[in-house]
């Protein structure tokens, strides 16, 4: 699985390359090179020997349309098998601040477990004023899972239908996100175990390092862009299982080291679920 990951990691870098500027023109004297391209790695390491890795690549493909790609690879503990994993999304923008997104993800068998799953999602943007805005956003998303009842040991095909919705507010350098979530499945999901990253079905940072059958969830991300070369990013989210209740908290600060590069790095804390971690976090991005 982890040879999949990284293969798809070069075909990421490759992509990026070949839709960059500076690929095509590297001795451009004309200002300031467009930014159509970038790409973005990070990692997580916990206590247990859990850690989880992953690389990204938005490609813009014309004005209005982007391509974004993705691979992952994570350990849950020591002596814990590797589980990869690859997403992809469109995002296109249509005139009057509209933007919808189609997103996909596969999850190759580990395990016995597999998952394949797709999602849309519109979002509307209204000026509110000088440097205010709000943005309202809504969509389903779907997931297939052959997943394993952990009393019987017996493989389980589930369905799980997500609807999250949410708004965005923008006021100067601040960002605040509000979002929620329900789902509903073909049977009741208790004691049935998979790998699917609530990150994957929500495409929201907050979920990140949780996975399993949800019921609700609620979630807020804050961005502070505090000056020019540092902004400081809060995200807090509240998931609700059949037999648990689940909270995420991060803090990531994020310091530009040059015009294209950015670093981020923080700590993200794991309660109330069976297995209870404390993570660092550090990534990297480079725009082309």
């Amino acid at each position: 699985m982890l040879t999949r990951a990284r293969a798809l990691l070069c075909v990421l870098a490759w992509l990026v390359y070949h839709h960059s500027p500076a690929a095509e023109a590297p001795g451009h004297a004309g200002g300031k090179e467009p930014e159509n391209a970038e790409l973005e790695s990070e990692l997580y390491i916990g206590r247990h020997g859990y850690w989880h890795g992953g690389l990204g690549a938005v490609v813009a493909l014309g004005e209005e349309l982007h391509l974004g790609l993705g691979a992952h690879a994570q350990r849950e503990e020591l002596g814990a098998t590797e589980v990869s994993y690859f997403n992809a999304e469109l995002i296109y923008e249509f005139p009057g601040e509209l933007a919808v997104e189609v997103f996909g993800f596969v999850y190759p068998e580990v395990e016995r477990l597999q998952a394949v799953g797709t999602g849309l999602r519109g979002t509307k943007k209204f000026a509110l004023g000088e440097e205010r805005s709000l943005s309202v956003f809504f969509g389903p998303s779907y997931a297939r899972a052959r997943s394993v009842v952990e009393e019987s040991d017996e493989l389980e095909t589930m369905r799980h239908l997500m609807l999250l919705g949410g708004i965005t507010w923008e006021v100067g350098e601040v960002s605040v996100t509000l979002l929620a979530s329900h789902s509903f499945y073909n049977r009741n999901p208790e004691g049935v175990e998979t790998h699917v990253g609530l990150t994957d079905m929500t495409h929201f940072a907050a979920y990140e390092n949780n996975d399993g059958f949800v019921r609700d969830t609620v979630a807020v991300e804050v961005a502070w862009e505090i000056n020019e070369w540092l902004e400081l990013n809060l995200r807090y989210a509240a998931m609700w299982f059949e037999k648990e209740t689940r909270h995420a908290i991060a803090i990531t600060p994020a310091v530009k080291l040059s015009e294209r590069v950015e670093l981020e790095t923080g700590v993200e804390f794991l309660r109330g679920g069976e297995h209870e971690n404390d993570l660092v976090f550090m990534g990297f991005s480079v725009m082309f």
